[in-house]
């Protein structure tokens, strides 16, 4: 099991912790009995769903960016101690029905880009989100501005526009069908303008036998740019939506609260500035649904696993699906005994290397043997994970989580160049890592299934909530962070320490 996804599902699972209300006023906010105590509150049912779905999301280790990064602002995103994970177009929604505030029974929030670290400080730039109970007739929707930070040299988006919907029954409470949803909309995607976790070092200075590219190895010799937006290590050239939503089904035998996250994405380039580009086509987008009856029997997890189909050129390369989820394409440099006319000094990518017409050229047998591997570009899909408990608060039920993703782009250092650099510098065990379309779902309900609200449960005691939680424009976090747990913080320098060189290259 994916350290990296788990953490993800126990962010999920934290979701329903918050910053407990103020105590002044609350006896008025609440319908409590200032008296005696009591919770005078109206039944207003029982249903717990979160979804959240991130375009784009991005990993960095604590300390793992050197002085001398062709990506400098990257290293104001961490510090030696703390690690780092943002990412771009945040749909997240949650429905709540024992949230104390009555606004918090049901949130739908589009963000243009956040942090592990922000689900207490504001959020960069301005989000969209929708609050209930008191519903709206209509959606809000709007531009949101793209990412201008330190965020922005790892991860770049030209545009984004979300849209945001949340919904309450003064009479049934939860039971309106689709309760809360949210969409984020993206224009062009580009990742990773360099590696900024390496050292601007020329790959002539590292010291090995053969032929050397001419260029750093913080840009791979040439198969990044080193510039923001132009030949990055991914591009979606088209865009990515996100889409999250809550919904509870009460025509089904039994009451459901189904909780899903989905990705909408046809195209993927890797590499797309270099010959030895290759273009990702999206065959399935993948939609991952938590759905909770109430009983363990009949709550589950119901994942689409993406199938993503690689080619160059016209010719197939390889494809990731359900039953091979992963491939490891390793970068190479020539090594000592290398003799192939007509190659450039590029790197050699999967067994190929650049022709002096611009084209790629296959090794022969015999140089396939004598090459020096540098890196290892680890491609994956799906990568379910999915939990089930047990749940007490805000009522006696069962509760399912999962979380999957995408793509996952994780460069990787081998031994080789681990040992070439380790006078100078200390390499983290990732490079670089990069995950398009990351999904986290949770979805609980009671032994009976998902209960309505008595009537008057969805009137609101308060005018408005407060302005940083109020419906429409706001640049504070959500009261619910689905995709930025601190959970996922704690796990993730774990997870990078844990991930496994390749073997070393004799």
């Amino acid at each position: 099991m994916r350290a990296r996804v788990v953490a993800l599902t126990l962010a999920v699972g934290l979701v329903g912790t918050c910053a407990a209300p103020a105590a002044a006023g609350q006896h008025a906010l609440l319908g409590t009995d200032p008296a005696t105590g009591t919770d005078a509150r109206p039944d207003v049912g029982a249903a717990l769903g979160d979804a959240g779905t991130a375009a784009a999301l991005t990993r960095l280790l604590a300390g793992s960016v050197p002085d001398s990064s062709l990506l400098p602002q990257a290293a104001d995103l961490v510090s030696p101690t703390r690690s780092f994970e943002g990412g771009i177009g945040l749909s997240t929604v949650s429905v709540d029905t024992g949230a104390e505030l009555p606004y918090e029974r049901a949130i739908a929030r589009a963000v243009p880009a956040g942090t592990a670290l922000s689900a207490r400080a504001p959020a960069t730039g301005d989000s969209l989100v929708r609050t209930a109970p008191p519903s709206e007739a209509e959606p809000a929707r709007g531009k949101l501005p793209p990412e201008e930070g330190p965020l922005a040299a790892l991860m770049r988006t030209e545009r984004l526009a979300g849209q945001v919907h949340a919904r309450w029954s003064v009479d049934r409470g939860p039971c309106v069908g689709q309760v809360a949803k949210a969409t984020t909309t993206s224009g062009p995607i580009s990742l990773g303008a360099a590696v900024a976790s390496l050292p601007d070092v020329p790959f002539t200075e590292l010291g090995l036998p053969g032929r050397m590219p001419s260029g750093s190895i913080a840009t791979l010799g040439g198969l990044l740019s080193g510039r923001a937006g132009e030949g990055p290590l991914v591009r979606v050239p088209r865009g990515l939506t996100t889409v999250a939503t809550v919904d509870v089904l009460t025509a089904a035998k039994r009451p459901t609260v189904r909780a899903t996250s989905r990705v909408e994405a046809d195209r993927i380039d890797i590499f797309p500035g270099s010959p030895l580009a290759m273009t990702a086509t999206v065959r399935n987008a993948p939609a991952l649904t938590a759905n909770s009856t109430g009983k363990p029997e009949t709550s589950r997890i119901v994942h689409d696993t993406p199938v993503v189909e690689f080619k160059r050129g016209g010719r197939t390369l390889f494809r990731l699906d359900r039953t091979r989820p992963a491939r490891d394409v390793p970068i190479a440099v020539p090594g000592r005994g290398f003799a192939q006319r007509g190659l450039t000094s590029q790197p050699i990518v999967d067994g190929y290397g650049v022709g002096t017409n611009g084209k790629p050229v296959r090794l022969s047998a015999a140089n396939r043997s004598r090459v020096t591997e540098l890196f290892v570009l680890r491609l994956s899909v799906g990568g379910l994970t999915t939990r089930s408990a047990t749940l007490d608060e805000p009522f006696t039920g069962h509760q399912v989580t999962g979380s999957a993703r995408l793509l996952d782009v994780q460069l990787l250092p081998t031994d080789a160049l681990t040992d070439a650099l380790e006078r100078d510098h200390e390499l983290p065990s990732t490079l670089a890592h990069f995950t398009l379309g990351e999904q986290a779902v949770r979805a609980a309900a009671p032994p009976s299934g998902a209960r309505c609200g008595e009537p008057g449960a969805g009137e609101v005691t308060i005018a408005a909530p407060p302005d940083e939680i109020a419906p429409g424009r706001s640049s504070a976090p959500p009261i619910r962070v689905l995709l930025w747990g601190g959970a996922g913080l704690v796990l993730l320098g774990a997870y990078l320490l844990a991930v496994a060189r390749p073997r070393k290259q004799d």
